[in-house]
């Protein structure tokens, strides 16, 4: 059958049988297709709802938790089966998983003052005090109710409040807030302020750290001046009647005597070696003196003999008894004795010489050790006078704080309060160093009003529960 475009029908019905004719003869020209059969996978028929870990159920904020003021990043993830024709060929089709992100339900939301966040799809959210990953499993949860398609959900933090300081700070204001933060980062980042200076936990632990060092400078010192003392007083014992020894802890105090008792033991056993030392020079000198007395009175007797032998000598030369040359032997002899006598008294003389000299040079040795004993105890009392006067300068400014230097009485002696809001409402508690800040928090730091001998404690901080503390609770 051919139409003319210029030739329109003649009317309404012998159009519409035309439109007929043309219907039938398309229909019995093309067959109709057989059905195609597509195969779906076991997930995708029945897709489980996500599960949500038991540790979310807590109502116990964990730090880095989120918290009201947040702005949460989410992003939703769909997944669909794609159709795709079988490897093979043939009429079946398999549909495969494909992920994509859902840019209409992605996006920057924040949690409000009730701690929870409005999602589209399924409304309100309650996420105040969750991890991350629980908000992600609650939410995946939530609107996979309504949308089965969501197959994923990724949360992190685009904005958090800040932490605010106020009191006795050094730096008062707002400091952004880092995982991990406790009162100790954040007051060494404003710096605790006092009376006589600012200082942070970080210096008081510096000061404690000095103060340590100086007392064990001056431990050493008067170890060692007692050592000297003991030296010079010839005693074999260290004494340990100082206050600063008595106030010394045992693990530092103990080391250091037996290094110095060690140390004085030698010290009196080379003394000990050079007095015998010196001893023996003088004692060899005396015995070597006592033996040049013996030659000379010995030599004064043969002397003496032979004066008397020569005088007879001479009687009988000179009556004619003796000949010259007899008499000439005798004074040559008496002559050779003379010299000899007088060699051993040169010798004697110079040998007292040695003497006295030995003997003084022992005295001058054992004065002058002395004299460098008592030096080195005088420079010794010098430090330990010097170090004493630093020590009580830092203990000075220790006090100044309220802060002892025994025991439990080194802590840094703040009152520290923080303001927290969770959806019941505003509340206040005290902290201590450790506690965990949050995002939000308001932070107080205050001197007690006496400090002087304070003791501070943990369980004096915490309370068992949020708004326990002594100060009211503030409904929002």
């Amino acid at each position: 059958m051919v139409f003319s475009r210029s030739q329109p029908a003649e009317n309404a019905d012998t159009a519409k049988q035309d439109i007929a004719a043309v219907q039938t003869e398309t229909a019995q020209l093309e067959p109709a297709p057989a059905p195609r059969t597509i195969t779906l996978a076991q997930s995708e028929t029945s897709k489980p709802l996500p599960v949500i870990p038991q540790g979310c159920a807590t109502s116990e904020p964990a730090p880095g938790s989120i918290v009201i003021g947040d702005r949460l990043q989410l992003r939703f993830f769909a997944t669909v089966a794609v159709p795709r024709t079988a490897e093979g060929g043939g009429d079946a089709i398999k549909a495969e998983p494909v992920a994509f992100e859902r840019l209409d339900l992605s996006g920057t939301y924040e949690v409000g003052e009730d701690g929870s966040a409005a999602l589209p799809l399924i409304g309100r959210v309650a996420l105040a005090g969750q991890a991350l990953s629980c908000a992600e499993a609650v939410i995946a949860n939530a609107i996979a109710l309504q949308d089965a398609s969501v197959s994923a959900v990724t949360a992190a933090y685009s904005f958090r409040l800040p932490v605010t300081v106020s009191g006795a700070v050094r730096a008062p204001g707002a400091y952004s807030y880092s995982p991990g933060m406790t009162v100790d980062r954040l007051l060494n980042l404003s710096g605790a302020t006092f009376s006589d200076g600012p200082i942070t936990p970080q210096e008081f632990e510096g000061l404690l750290a000095q103060r340590d060092e100086l007392m064990r400078r001056q431990i050493t010192a008067t170890l060692e001046m007692r050592r000297s003392e003991a030296v010079l007083a010839g005693r074999a014992e260290l004494e340990l009647s100082d206050s600063v020894l008595a106030e010394a802890p045992p693990e530092i105090i103990n080391d250091l005597v037996a290094t110095e008792s060690a140390a004085l033991t030698q010290d009196i056993a080379v003394t000990k070696m050079n007095e015998v030392r010196r001893a023996v020079e003088v004692d060899g000198l005396k015995q070597k003196m006592a033996d040049l007395e013996k030659q000379l009175a010995l030599v004064s007797d043969q002397l003496g003999n032979l004066q008397s032998r020569l005088d007879e000598v001479a009687t009988l030369k000179s009556k004619g008894l003796l000949q010259a040359s007899q008499l000439d032997t005798l004074i040559s002899n008496v002559m050779e004795l003379n010299r000899i006598q007088l060699q051993l008294q040169t010798d004697r003389s110079n040998l007292t010489s040695q003497l006295a000299l030995a003997s003084q040079d022992a005295g001058l040795e054992v004065q002058k050790q002395r004299q460098e004993l008592s030096r080195h105890i005088a420079e010794l009392a010098g430090q330990i006078s010097l170090l004493e006067v630093q020590r009580q300068a830092i203990d000075s400014r220790l006090a100044a704080h309220g802060i002892g230097t025994q025991g439990e009485d080194r802590i840094l002696p703040l009152q520290v309060s923080i303001q927290r809001t969770e959806p019941a409402g505003a509340y206040r508690f005290d902290a201590t160093w450790q506690t965990p800040i949050f995002p939000g928090d308001m932070v107080n730091v205050s001197l007690p009003p006496n400090t002087t001998g304070k003791e501070i404690t943990a369980s004096s901080f915490i309370p068992d529960s949020p708004g326990s503390s002594s100060d009211p609770v503030v409904k929002q």
